[in-house]
Formats: C-alpha cells, structure tokens, sequence
C-alpha cells in the first residue's frame, strides 16, 4: 500500500511520528531499554525491511472522530524473535506498533515467522 522507501527515508531523517503507546509495547517485550535504545532499534528494523517482508493491510482506527487508516504490517524475524511493524503515510510516516510478535506471521509470500 505505502511506498517503502518513503518510509525508509522517513524513519532515517526522523521525519516520522509514533502513535501512543509505541515505545511502551515495544519495551513490555524487550525488558529494559531505554527509549533512546527503542528508536534506534526501530531505526534499525524499518531500514532492513523489504518486500518480502509484507504480511497484509490492516484498516486502524486513527482517533475519536473514527477516522480510519489502511496501515502496511510487515514481520520481521531478528536474534530476539519476530516483529510485528505496522505504519502508515499519513503526511509523514506514523508508525502504529513496532514490537515482538505474540502469534505466528504470515507474510504474504506464504512464508510463516514462528514466534517460537
């Protein structure tokens, strides 16, 4: 749906916003990290994604007025297990939730991330 690359040079310039509770999510699964170790993390997974990462579209609820978004979700599977990525371009990148899978994925080129 969204152009990777846009997103790529978004996420890279720190021209992208995170819905609340990103860093929160992200940090229940990895422990102790600091928000600056979050961000770069984030960085580091986003810049390393590619096509073959896609899962589906996923429409999000952006705010009270029920305003919805189409996000891209993509997985990616790391030393500490599968991320569960999700954004969209809503005038720059808005990235809805960056952390570890609870559940399988399955991408859409039939390739399954096992959470375990």
């Amino acid at each position: 749906l969204h152009t990777l690359d846009k997103v790529k040079a978004d996420i890279a310039s720190q021209a992208f916003a995170f819905a609340s509770g990103v860093i929160r999510k992200l940090r229940s699964g990895v422990g102790d990290w600091t928000e600056k170790e979050c961000r770069v993390r984030i960085r580091q997974l986003v810049s390393e994604l590619d096509a073959t990462d896609f899962a589906w579209v996923e429409t999000f609820q952006q705010d009270a007025a029920r305003r919805t978004v189409n996000c891209d979700v993509y997985g990616k599977k790391d030393d500490l297990g599968v991320w569960y990525i999700k954004f969209a371009i809503v005038n720059t990148t808005l990235l809805f939730s960056c952390h570890l899978a609870e559940n399988d994925m399955e991408l859409k080129n039939g390739k399954i991330l096992r959470v375990r």
